[in-house]
């Protein structure tokens, strides 16, 4: 998965205001210390959201709904090591886009 996409940028249809996404009424947190997250394809009923380095830019995995569960997992791309702090930023997104 790359940069986001025009399409993709035409139907957000929400502002971005450092690093909080308002989309209608709702205000979402987007950026955190070391990462932030990207919306990268809207689908009928769910979203698929990118995790990025903010340092480096590099994707770190996709946030999407995992129907197994029936909840939005996080999906690795890399290898990589992730702090506690990571880890609560990726659930705190994860607890947002839930609701």
């Amino acid at each position: 998965m790359g940069n986001i996409t025009t399409h993709a940028i035409d139907t957000l249809k929400c502002a971005l205001d450092y690093g909080w996404m308002l989309a209608g009424n709702f205000k979402m947190k987007t950026q955190y210390q070391y990462i932030h997250f990207v919306l990268i394809e809207e689908k009928p009923k769910t979203k698929v959201w990118q995790c990025n380095n903010n340092r480096s830019g590099e994707e770190l995995g996709v946030l999407k709904w995992y129907s197994g569960w029936r909840q939005y997992c996080y999906f690795p791309t890399v290898q990589a090591v992730y702090s506690k702090g990571c880890l609560d930023d990726i659930a705190d997104f994860i607890k947002q886009i839930s609701n």
